[in-house]
């Protein structure tokens, strides 16, 4: 079983596709060959931010599993959010991959409006 790497993207889809199915979470780490307790890691934020050590964790895991690996994430980033039992980090990502993507489609439509009305493009950036 592997519990030392991270999930990749397939696992992730994989995950939610079985809890969608309502399986256990003891189940989907037969089928994804992970150990049960396995963090399930989702991160946010850019690729600067984590050069930066300030990447924001959304983590899934049983308390002394995350206390356990607390430590590097700590160092990683600056922000660790418990959002529950194992899986509840990917899921909370999931649920709002959404607002993320509508956030932007919305910035640029604003933008675009802004240009069309003449508003100089730089003048977004202080007050977006």
């Amino acid at each position: 079983m592997r519990d030392d790497t991270q999930l990749t993207q397939e696992e992730c889809y994989q995950i939610e596709a079985l809890l969608k199915m309502e399986h256990h979470q003891s189940e989907i780490a037969v089928v994804l060959k992970r150990h049960k307790s396995t963090i399930s890691r989702a991160v946010r934020r850019s690729p600067a931010e984590a050069a930066a050590g300030k990447l924001l964790f959304m983590v899934g895991a049983e308390t002394a599993q995350l206390e356990r690996a607390r430590p590097l994430l700590d160092a990683m980033g600056d922000t660790v959010l418990h959002c529950g039992a194992v899986g509840s980090g990917i899921r909370m990502k999931l649920v709002l991959n959404p607002l993320s993507q509508a956030t932007c489609q919305l910035s640029a439509e604003v933008v675009a409006l802004g240009l069309k009305l003449g508003l100089d493009a730089a003048s977004f950036s202080p007050v977006m």
